[in-house]
């Protein structure tokens, strides 16, 4: 073999080598994948990945990794209210059947039938203290920045008393139920880049006022405030410009 064809040769085995590689980093991450009509009970969640749509309310009860929450959770967001106390009714229909299967399913499930009503308090004109819930059923502090909860403040009489220095204030149903019922009581300081920040607890076991509301709104509040557990408390802060 002369030069000119070893070198040929070489350069064809590299690339054989190099195709050769990059299918199997490309092909090796899906070795364990499964449809979740074939998963069985003793498989893992590392190993399952389901691509199931979760669309429809009963298909809460199939929830079972951080994957299915997710996409259940955005197709809370284009459910009716009936729709969405379905997904509660069905929850509470088989607590017990999914405690026996495990029991991170039944945190998962509750943790869906809790966003589910909050998703029935934004759909009837109470955004802000909905969006603690869900943060609260995520255990994830709240932080915003000249969002949705800082143009709500601007509106109120309390935010014209607050325009100086540090201290403590709280919010009435007269100046905003939404604001009432989530932040309340708070902290508040000025900062002298003409900044507001601030900053409260949003506890929803002892939010009496708030759980109220939910009663009113959702269809099985019984079941739901018997599991008020997956609720944690979190820090709110929030920051505007003046």
């Amino acid at each position: 073999m002369n030069k000119k064809d070893e070198k040929l040769m070489n350069k064809f085995l590299k690339n054989i080598t190099f195709i050769t590689i990059s299918s199997f980093l490309i092909l090796s991450p899906f070795k364990n994948v499964k449809a979740d009509n074939f998963n069985d009970e003793t498989e893992d969640n590392y190993s399952y990945i389901s691509i199931k749509r979760f669309d429809k309310p009963i298909d809460v009860l199939d929830v079972k990794t951080v994957e299915d929450n997710l996409k259940v959770s955005n197709s809370l967001t284009r459910m009716t209210n009936h729709q969405l106390n379905e997904v509660i009714n069905y929850v509470a229909d088989n607590d017990s059947g999914i405690s026996t299967y495990a029991s991170y399913n039944l945190n998962n499930a509750l943790k869906i039938a809790w966003k589910a009503a909050a998703q029935i308090a934004i759909n009837n004109g109470y955004p802000l203290a909905s969006t603690l819930v869900i943060s609260s059923v995520d255990d994830i502090d709240y932080y915003e920045q000249n969002g949705a909860f800082s143009q709500a403040i601007k509106r109120t009489n309390v935010y014209k008393r607050i325009q100086s220095g540090s201290g403590s204030d709280k919010f009435t149903p007269s100046d905003s139920k939404n604001l009432y019922y989530v932040i309340h009581a708070f902290d508040y300081h000025n900062s002298k880049t003409n900044r507001l920040s601030i900053s409260g607890t949003f506890d929803f076991s002892l939010n009496t006022d708030y759980q109220n509301m939910f009663s009113t709104l959702v269809n099985n509040w019984g079941y739901l405030n018997q599991k008020k557990e997956v609720l944690k408390p979190i820090i709110v802060n929030i920051e505007m410009e003046k």
